[in-house]
């Protein structure tokens, strides 16, 4: 019997480097037909930004040619960051629990992230992905994907949809809930902070009549 050593093995370890940079980053997007869509995103963040966001309650950025209102109770974290593996960084945004609501489908992401050299490893000559519900991993990676920036900001933002295209919620404002008001005879319903102007299953404005 010949015993075959691993060493004698034809194993190649391929590494794809990720080069192609992004300016913005979805963590991660959920659906509603009324609150439209919810994302956290990652991006990163000048000298100039970050320093009207200390002094400022709301600050707009611009994002591959996309405005961006964000209030302070919008975001999760700011500043200078290291997501390297055990970094106060890493263990401070799994703390957040913001991925607490996945239970079986998770955020994919590629294994063997290499965050050190921002590179994916792989034993085969393709990447291979995996789900995760870790937002410490889902945030490093897609810090690497950003060109781990030195600064970034970690927020919330919400989008409506209206004739197929993705417009700013007005949600993402600090205005309170209103109730029905009177206006022409009838009582329309407004949610949070908007009228029901898009078709919703085919209703085109939801009324209440006076009595």
């Amino acid at each position: 019997m010949k015993l075959i050593l691993m060493s004698n093995l034809n194993i190649k370890n391929y590494q794809f480097p990720i080069e192609h940079y992004r300016d913005i980053c979805v963590i991660y997007s959920n659906f509603d037909r009324y609150a439209g869509i919810t994302a956290i995103l990652l991006t990163y963040l000048t000298e100039e930004e970050e320093q009207e966001l200390e002094e400022k309650q709301v600050i707009t950025i611009n994002r591959k040619n996309k405005e961006y209102t964000i209030y302070n109770r919008s975001i999760y974290c700011f500043g200078d960051v290291d997501f390297s593996n055990s970094s106060d960084d890493y263990y401070d945004i799994a703390e957040l629990n913001i991925l607490s609501n996945l239970t079986f489908a998770g955020i994919k992401i590629p294994a063997n992230y290499d965050y050190i050299n921002n590179s994916i490893k792989s034993d085969t000559n393709y990447v291979k992905w995996y789900d995760t519900v870790y937002i410490e991993d889902v945030v490093q990676y897609c810090h690497g994907l950003l060109g781990k920036p030195k600064k970034v900001l970690l927020f919330k933002y919400n989008y409506k949809i209206r004739n197929g295209k993705l417009i700013e919620n007005k949600l993402n404002e600090r205005k309170k809930y209103k109730s029905p008001r009177r206006e022409n005879g009838t009582n329309k319903l407004h949610n949070f902070s908007t009228r029901i102007e898009a078709r919703i299953s085919k209703i085109s404005r939801l009324t209440i009549k006076i009595k």
